[in-house]
């Protein structure tokens, strides 16, 4: 079976409630703001947020990175292992950068492309709470590989053609929140033509079909709608 999760934030309870039900030959995967944050920087403790993930039965976890995580920490990942496959930051829990894949066991192909911008940037503190890489970038884009074809894109936020839509959802207009991301990730859909697209960061649980594409937007974690069962 194959899941998508909405935003855990570091909060794992709802995640270790499915794990409790999943087996090794499940995946979840987790679109942003996962809460890859050591311990330290917010509490006393050691560690990291994700060391409270109860993992018994050996699901395979993959995510890829949202506005609210250390990317500091992530940039000294992708130095040491490359950005082209998930990285194992602990026994079967992936961190999958902007632009890397994966084969799901039907044989689909997953394309992650991580990052959005932060609402709240302006009361966090810049490499503390906050990072100027949380956006997507050019280089980002340019990780891509030409030559998959890509079924699924799983991602932090949306494609720009669906921020009017998800912008309503939450009681804004789309110029109250403009992000660079947006105008990435709708690039990635014009080249890449996906049929399915996953997506966090908005706080809400909608599916919907746009331009030929099957879009899930997932809520917060304990929210509803915040996961889904694909197959």
């Amino acid at each position: 079976m194959i899941y998508f999760m909405g935003d855990t934030h570091g909060d794992f309870r709802e995640l270790n409630k499915l794990l409790e039900t999943t087996t090794e030959k499940d995946y979840i995967l987790i679109c942003g703001d996962f809460g890859y944050w050591r311990k330290s920087k917010f509490k006393m403790g050691l560690g990291w947020f994700h060391d409270d993930i109860i993992n018994t039965n050996n699901t395979k976890i993959y995510w890829c990175d949202g506005n609210h995580e250390d990317h500091v920490e992530l940039d000294y990942l992708i130095k040491e292992y490359g950005f082209e496959n998930p990285i194992e930051i602990k026994k079967n829990i992936f961190y999958c950068p902007r632009g890397s894949s994966l084969t799901l066991p039907n044989g689909e192909n997953v394309l992650f492309m991580g990052g959005a911008m932060s609402t709240d940037k302006e009361v966090r503190m810049a490499y503390f709470d906050w990072f100027p890489q949380e956006v997507i970038s050019n280089s980002d884009i340019r990780r891509i590989s030409e030559n998959k074809h890509y079924d699924i894109v799983v991602s932090h936020t949306c494609p720009k053609m669906c921020c009017s839509r998800m912008a309503f959802e939450i009681g804004l207009a789309y110029t109250d929140r403009p992000d660079g991301s947006c105008d990435a990730l709708q690039y990635i859909f014009e080249e890449y033509k996906p049929k399915k697209w996953f997506f966090g960061h908005w706080h809400v649980g909608r599916s919907f079909e746009q331009e030929g594409c099957q879009f899930t937007a997932l809520n917060m974690s304990g929210k509803k709608g915040h996961y889904v069962q694909y197959e």
